[in-house]
């Protein structure tokens, strides 16, 4: 799952969401490029479960990229269910 067009400018952004799933499993969390190779500006992993966990981390955009998404890699060979919500991406700095 992913939310593109996303415009980021140069400075420090702080990433936040809820998430929980239908078995505990692990979802790989990006900010990257919308294109290209997809270079990631922030990556990490999240442990989610059946109790929401919430999830608030801070990263720093070298350079302004007007063509960015967020993504959660929930693919693969089960299936389950996996629910985000509040997401916020702000610039602090």
């Amino acid at each position: 799952a992913y939310i593109s067009g996303i415009q980021l400018t140069e400075g420090t952004y702080r990433l936040q969401f809820d998430i929980l799933a239908g078995k505990e499993v692990e979802i790989p969390v990006s900010v990257c490029q919308n294109y290209g190779s997809g270079e990631k500006d922030h990556e990490d992993t999240v442990s989610a479960g059946a109790e929401k966990l919430h999830y608030d981390q801070t990263f720093f955009m070298e350079q302004a990229d007007d063509k960015c998404m967020l993504t959660f890699d929930v693919g693969g060979t089960d299936y389950y269910n996996v629910t985000s919500s509040n997401v916020s991406l702000v610039k602090i700095k």
